[in-house]
């Protein structure tokens, strides 16, 4: 559901991030 590969990438770094990923 990403816009584009680099988008995706993009949220999956931001994921990775310790206050922006929101991992339960």
């Amino acid at each position: 559901m990403a816009f584009s590969p680099l988008i995706d990438e993009l949220i999956e770094s931001l994921r990775c991030l310790p206050g922006v990923g929101r991992k339960s």
